[in-house]
């Protein structure tokens, strides 16, 4: 798979190599990621999925990522967080944030990428 990085400034967008068309991926300390559009939840609960992709650097002692989920208003009702125990550069992961609280309307973006 191919990661082509564009830096403008200090924001950094990329493509993954097999992304849905026209999907721009997030970047944030060498790793990419986008939102999964049509996540697989469990029964009951409420959920995102985020593909990332180690595109600069390698986490071989994890990846950790959290994500605040908020209501209709925009206040943070609940938060997740996944982990994935190893992510060389170039690999790429699904990681599932779930909650089951029934306010939540949408989902942040990362508040928290640590790449170990």
């Amino acid at each position: 798979s191919v990661c082509v990085a564009i830096l403008t400034a200090s924001v950094a967008l990329a493509t993954f190599a097999g992304a849905p068309a026209a999907i721009a991926a997030n970047y944030q300390d060498g790793i990419s990621w986008y939102w999964i559009k049509h996540p697989h939840c469990s029964y009951g609960s409420r959920c995102s999925q985020m593909k990332v992709k180690a595109s600069d650097t390698s986490c071989l002692d994890g990846l950790y990522v959290e994500v605040n989920f908020m209501d209709r208003a925009g206040n943070i009702v609940d938060y997740a967080n996944d982990v994935v125990s190893s992510l060389r550069q170039g690999q790429t992961a699904i990681l599932s944030f779930t909650t089951y609280e029934q306010s939540v309307r949408q989902t942040s973006a990362p508040t928290k990428i640590s790449c170990h």
